[in-house]
């Protein structure tokens, strides 16, 4: 399978579903449906601590690799999906979670493993320096 998102744009999204999910209750108007509004609450409290902890260039402290944050991706994803079915709720609302979930999945099927390497600049050297 062809992977088509790099680990930089991964880590972007991941921080705006995050704030989709955890404000998705009160957008999509299901925060009086308890087990709904619970769902995406936890949802989007995990994606953001897994980013954070995530080691790539989204990461802040860089300690899940992220193979780890691919696989936990996948499984959230599937658990949206199947939330408002185990949960009960999919008579009152339904569509936020699976789409949601689809989307994660995806992004956790498409996303590159490895992390883009960065070259550093090199050094400018003056003419006393062999340079310039």
């Amino acid at each position: 399978m062809r992977k088509l998102i790099p680990t930089h744009w991964h880590a972007f999204m991941d921080y705006i579903w995050a704030v989709v999910l955890l404000a998705g209750p009160w957008l999509s108007t299901f925060h009086e449906i308890e087990a709904a509004r619970i769902t995406s609450l936890a949802g989007g409290g995990l994606i953001a601590l897994l980013t954070v902890l995530t080691a790539n260039e989204g990461g802040i402290v860089r300690i899940v690799p992220m193979k780890v944050h691919l696989a936990m991706d996948g499984v959230l994803g599937a658990f949206l999906i199947a939330a408002p079915f185990l949960f009960g709720f999919s008579e009152e609302t339904h569509l936020f979670h699976i789409v949601m979930g689809l989307i994660i999945l995806g992004a956790a099927l498409f996303t590159e493993m490895r992390q883009e390497k960065h070259t550093p600049p090199r050094p400018v050297t003056g003419p006393e320096e062999g340079g310039l």
